[in-house]
C-alpha cells in the first residue's frame, strides 16, 4: 500500500477548517491534532496518513484553505505502512487509482532541487538523441515501405494489363 505522510503546522483560526478537509476525506487515516504546540511559526500541528491514490484531491483541498501561505505542509513518503482499515479503503475505492503519482510531492521535488547535476543533462542529451534517432528511423521506414509499395502495385497493375490486352487479343 502506497502513503504519503503529512505535517502541517496551521495558524489557530485555520486549524478547524484543516482538520474538517482532512477528517471528512475517506483516504485519509490517523489523524493526529496538537493544538498550539507549534512555534515559528505559532500554531497547531496536523498530522496524518493518505492513500497516495486519494493524495491529490487532499492537497487540493489544503491549497485551497491557503495553508501552505499561512503555515506549512510537509510531504514524506512512507517507505512501510500496515493498516487493514487503509488496505481495506484502497482496494475497494481506488483501484487502478491506488498507483497514481502525488503530483504536489512531484513538484515540490523539482522546486527544492532547482539546480540540476551535469548527469541530469548527460541524460536529458542522450534521451533527446534517442529520440530524434526513433523519429528519423520511423521516417526512413515509412519511406522504404512506401516506395515498396509502390513498385509491388506497379508489377500487380503491370500483370493484370497484360492479363487484359491477351483476353482482348
Amino acid at each position: 500500500m502506497r502513503m504519503i505522510h503529512l505535517r502541517l503546522v496551521s495558524p489557530p483560526d485555520l486549524a478547524p477548517r484543516a482538520v474538517g478537509v482532512l477528517s471528512g476525506d475517506p483516504f485519509v487515516f490517523n489523524l493526529v491534532v496538537h493544538p498550539a504546540s507549534v512555534r515559528r511559526p505559532d500554531g497547531d500541528a496536523i498530522e496524518c496518513d493518505v492513500l497516495s491514490g486519494g493524495a491529490n484531491a487532499v492537497l487540493r483541498g489544503l491549497r485551497e484553505l491557503g495553508l501552505h501561505h499561512r503555515g506549512s505542509v510537509v510531504i514524506e513518503p512512507v517507505e512501510i505502512a500496515f493498516s487493514g482499515p487503509a488496505a481495506e479503503v484502497e482496494r475497494r475505492e481506488l483501484g487502478p487509482l491506488a498507483h497514481a503519482p502525488v503530483w504536489e510531492e512531484v513538484e515540490a521535488r523539482i522546486r527544492s532541487e532547482g539546480v540540476h547535476g551535469p548527469s541530469f543533462y548527460v541524460y536529458l542529451v542522450i534521451a533527446g538523441v534517442l529520440a530524434a534517432v526513433g523519429i528519423l528511423t520511423n521516417i526512413l521506414l515509412l519511406i522504404a515501405t512506401g516506395v515498396l509499395t509502390l513498385r509491388f502495385q506497379r508489377v500487380v497493375w503491370r500483370r493484370i494489363g497484360r492479363r487484359e490486352a491477351r483476353a482482348d487479343a
